[in-house]
């Protein structure tokens, strides 16, 4: 062997050398749970607006405000109107089937935990079920609401990695509920009126997470990225992973940047807005399902340092014939 390809080996075994066996963490364990933060009526107070249930799962938080350690103690429902048949909103599990149309026919309130595997097909998430229905009027009904969503990852495969946890970005996500006015359907601001006038939710998403809407399918997505290891040439590092969220269910709707419905919803200035329609006097289920991927971040840097390398022995090599 010359000294040209003796060198150079000398440099790709060197460069091999410095950077870890990749792994690829395929399974993992996850928890699922969300409760209400804050809630508000149209007057900008929580009086006729009654919580129920508590989260209880022990999920992590991991976000910027004041909360924690956990998501536990945070309301998973929320109802409004005086007497009868009171509308409310439910956080809960979305297992279940599909029924007509695409809708989902149950969710059972509290969180959820299961697999799920990097690659693979959605697994169920925390949902919400809007049970919509006639109120009395003068009754308060609900103006705002903060939502808090954490997911908590554990390491299942390969299993000598495990049990590593990992929690992901705690999501604050904000509601503003516009309540229709149902006397005569051909007012409706939302909807065909049949039976009766749609009600409007338009949810506020953190500014962390990447958002995907198709209005033609009502369906909303949501990704958010991580690593294990921020350093690329660890062997958990050289992975980035991405939690994608797929809410759908009901009717999407989009609006124009600085619509009424959008800064009512306290949207940013120039930034369009979504909402969901659900429909007057049923249960409106809106299920949640969670997929990760995963992206090789290896360091491009190391082949081009690599090819400079062998470059400047060849011309070394050159310049001694």
């Amino acid at each position: 062997m010359n000294r040209f390809r003796l060198i150079s080996f000398g440099v790709a075994a060197s460069l091999a050398a410095s950077q870890s066996h990749a792994v690829l963490i395929t399974e993992w364990d996850y928890r699922n749970d969300a409760g209400f933060l804050s809630f508000e009526n149209t007057n900008e107070n929580p009086a006729g607006i009654t919580p129920s249930g508590l989260t209880a799962l022990g999920v992590d938080y991991s976000g910027p405000l004041a909360f924690g350690p956990t998501l536990d103690g945070l309301p998973t429902g929320l109802s409004w109107g005086n007497g009868g048949d009171q509308s409310s909103l439910t956080l809960g599990s979305s297992t279940g089937v599909f029924g007509d149309e695409g809708r989902l026919d149950s969710v059972t309130p509290g969180g959820i935990s299961g697999t799920v595997f990097t690659g693979g097909p959605a697994v169920d998430g925390v949902g919400v079920v809007h049970s919509n229905f006639a109120i009395p009027q003068g009754s308060e009904t609900l103006g705002k609401a903060v939502v808090l969503d954490g997911l908590e990852l554990s390491v299942a495969e390969p299993a000598a990695y495990g049990p590593l946890d990992f929690a992901a970005p705690t999501l604050a996500f904000g509601i503003y509920f516009e309540e229709t006015f149902n006397g005569i359907s051909s007012n409706c601001p939302y909807g065909d009126g049949n039976p009766a006038c749609e009600d409007l939710f338009v949810i506020t998403i953190p500014t962390e997470a990447e958002v995907s809407v198709d209005v033609d399918a009502d369906t909303f997505e949501f990704s958010v990225d991580f690593r294990l290891d921020n350093d690329p040439t660890t062997e958990l590092g050289q992975y980035e992973y991405t939690i994608t969220t797929l809410l759908q269910g009901v009717d999407v709707i989009g609006f124009d940047a600085n619509s009424e419905q959008c800064t009512n919803a306290g949207i940013a200035v120039d930034t369009e807005c979504w909402g969901f329609l659900t429909e007057e006097g049923q249960d409106n289920y809106l299920a949640a399902s969670y997929r990760i991927t995963a992206t090789d971040v290896t360091e491009p840097a190391t082949l081009a340092v690599f090819g400079l390398s062998l470059l400047g022995l060849a011309g070394v090599r050159r310049r001694q014939a």
